[in-house]
């Protein structure tokens, strides 16, 4: 407060205070200039960089262009746009800001996607903010999300974030790295029913046999966390059915294969899948992966969650 400089909480306080900091890093109640506020979905995705030592993180943002153009007479808007990593102590660790003009009237109804990657040291606990205005209208958007940079170390099995895509292609033959393929990253986790779901991970630590092969076993469950109307189980045959996979559970199917992967001295694998869904409910899905490294005995996992709505019901 004014005048009283710095005070910390003592005792159970400073718990209290932490805690309802991780769970609301920022409130913009108190700022009269912003007329709207508006949710922004983001995705973050976390992978090693160019060395065990590097953590590159993947940002994607989904502008809400259709909510600041909503009841103006405006063909185009001057969008304020940017990318804020926050350190424990409060301190941006890294500021991204950009102004462009989009049009309004050629894409009213969808949103227009950004996407930053940025390289970070392994061991911080950072708050991604991602934060959008028209210039013009002062219409809000923002979001911050915490997160870990965890390391992801020569000596041990790992597996990158999960990136949920709207299309994944491979750009070259045989692809080796995050650049050999061409994403179109689904920022708000969320698909339409029947729309396909597109997966990519990177796996590191494989064990390697004498002529450089890594052999892994691959499992994906995918589990039904809620939906829309009730009878969970009446529609796990359903889902078995469309997406190819086998019943394990009252709640979740799952997929399993074997890979066979020629490493050449490379320090990632990476792999890319697409589920079709079909037709399923609306509701909440989470997908769990894991992998069994057949050399070294080891297990890796990685799960993530999306949903699936149906704007017709």
């Amino acid at each position: 407060m004014p005048g009283y400089l710095n005070a910390r909480f003592a005792g159970d306080y400073k718990f209290v205070a932490e805690n309802y900091r991780y769970l609301q890093p920022v409130t913009y109640a108190n700022i009269p200039s912003i007329p709207e506020l508006t949710e922004m979905p983001i995705q973050l995705a976390r992978f090693r960089g160019e060395t065990p030592d590097e953590v590159a993180l993947e940002v994607h943002a989904a502008l809400p262009l259709e909510t600041f153009a909503r009841g103006l007479d405006l063909s185009e808007g001057e969008i304020e746009t940017g990318l804020f990593l926050i350190n424990s102590a409060g301190d941006k660790v890294v500021r991204r800001t950009n102004t462009e003009t989009l049009e309004y009237d050629e894409s009213p109804h969808i949103d227009e996607y950004r996407s930053w990657r940025i390289i970070l040291a392994p061991g911080q606990d950072l708050v991604a903010a991602v934060e959008a205005r028209d210039a013009v209208t002062w219409r809000s958007a923002a979001t911050r999300e915490t997160f870990r940079v965890e390391a992801y170390p020569e000596d041990s099995l790992k597996v990158s974030d999960i990136l949920v895509a709207d299309f994944i292609k491979p750009l070259v033959e045989e692809p080796v790295k995050r650049s050999d393929y061409e994403v179109w990253p689904n920022a708000a986790l969320e698909y339409q029913s029947g729309d396909p779901v597109h997966i990519y991970y990177e796996i590191y630590g494989l064990e390697t046999d004498s002529e450089g092969f890594a052999s892994y076993d691959v499992s994906i469950q995918v589990r039904v966390k809620s939906i829309s109307r009730s009878g969970i189980g009446a529609i796990i045959g359903d889902l078995a059915d469309a997406w190819g996979f086998s019943i394990v559970g009252d709640d979740r199917l799952e997929l399993q294969f074997n890979r066979e992967v020629k490493v050449d001295g490379r320090d990632r694998v990476t792999e890319y899948l697409s589920l079709d869904p079909q037709e399923v409910p609306a509701g909440q899905y989470e997908i769990r992966l894991r992998i069994w490294d057949n050399l070294a005995e080891r297990m890796g996992r990685q799960l993530r969650t999306f949903e699936v709505v149906n704007d017709e019901e």
